[in-house]
């Protein structure tokens, strides 16, 4: 969806009234406008770091729940679901008459008369607009974080937990779409016998079999939809829900396939460095990843087997060993007319 800023209410039509009919010898006074336009939204409009003029954001992801989570400790009441706009345009003509005559009376009691109207033609528009901020709230986000310098746009350079935007081409992969090789045994066996050959193994071998052995975890464990950004020296994975996405996982595949061009924009949160394995030694004969040693602490039992499984799920449809991990809160392009 394109996010565009700066919205201009539009003007209503002027509904003029009547007016009298002004009396002889009449004086007119000079027409006076006011123009009062009001919000009670102050301060919403006035973006300074968004895409540089004549272009517009082209959102395709915006976790709506953790952007709202940082707005509402940035604004004193929360955040914001509408945003209502008020203009007024009023007009005031004023038509003043004055007539005079002499009463024909006797010398001793003569007199005269003087009759004064004055008549007021007044025009008033109000209109009265009601604006979603939904996406006016990932601008916010982004401008907040831009001018206190809060973004890190080095993941190498980057402390866990910052935040950071990644640039690069994007792949959007939905899991989801391998739920139906796993049901149909022929499709399985299909597909096993792909990566062996890709690996160069037989499938009655002891690895083609640890092959199948993986395979099968794989088709227990939740699917997800998976994101990777290409960037160089910093190859970074994550997930999305498809209810952040503005276009569905289906679309982008249909579309793109496994690769989507362009200068995509990921703004999220630094979680995992690359955490590669290091190489035996004598010192170290058998060298453990982090995520390995987390399960080694655990105490024996169920949990500690839950924990290798868990490690396994990681190594088999997960984060890959050389690539940063971060936690997505918007995914976006500019867009120009250049």
């Amino acid at each position: 969806m394109i996010g565009t800023t700066n919205p201009r209410a539009s003007k209503l039509p002027s509904r003029r009234k009547k007016s009298l009919m002004p009396l002889s010898k009449t004086s007119s006074e000079p027409q006076t406008s006011d123009a009062t336009p009001t919000s009670e939204e102050n301060g919403c409009e006035g973006l300074s770091a968004g895409p540089p003029s004549g272009s517009v954001y082209d959102f395709l992801y915006q976790d709506v729940r953790r952007v709202g989570s940082f707005l509402a400790q940035f604004d004193e009441y929360g955040v914001r679901q509408s945003v209502k706009a008020t203009e007024s345009t009023g007009r005031t003509q004023t038509v003043k008459g004055t007539a005079s005559g002499t009463v024909g009376l006797p010398a001793a009691l003569g007199g005269s008369a003087t009759v004064d109207a004055t008549t007021a033609d007044e025009t008033k528009d109000l209109a009265e607009h009601t604006f979603d901020p939904l996406w006016a709230n990932s601008r916010r986000l982004l401008d907040y974080l831009h001018e206190h310098d809060l973004i890190e746009y080095d993941a190498w350079e980057a402390r866990l937990g910052r935040f950071v935007i990644i640039e690069g081409p994007i792949s959007v992969i939905d899991a989801n779409l391998l739920t139906p090789i796993f049901l149909d045994p022929d499709l399985f066996d299909s597909l096993l016998a792909q990566a062996c050959r890709e690996a160069n193994t037989d499938p009655a071998s002891p690895e083609g079999q640890e092959f199948r052995r993986g395979m099968n975890v794989v088709s227990t464990i939740p699917k997800a939809i998976h994101l990777y950004v290409f960037k160089p020296q910093s190859y970074t994975w994550a997930t999305l829900t498809a209810e952040s996405l503005v276009t569905s996982a289906h679309d982008i595949a249909f579309k793109h396939g496994a690769l989507m061009r362009g200068h995509w924009k990921v703004l999220g949160i630094l979680d995992a460095w690359p955490d590669h394995r290091n190489e035996p030694s004598d010192d170290d004969p058998d060298p453990k990843t982090l995520d390995e040693l987390g399960a080694n602490i655990l105490p024996e039992g169920l949990l500690k087997i839950a924990a290798n499984l868990t490690n396994i799920a990681r190594n088999v449809t997960g984060r890959p060993r050389d690539y940063f991990g971060v936690t997505p809160l918007l995914i976006f392009r500019e867009v120009s007319g250049e």
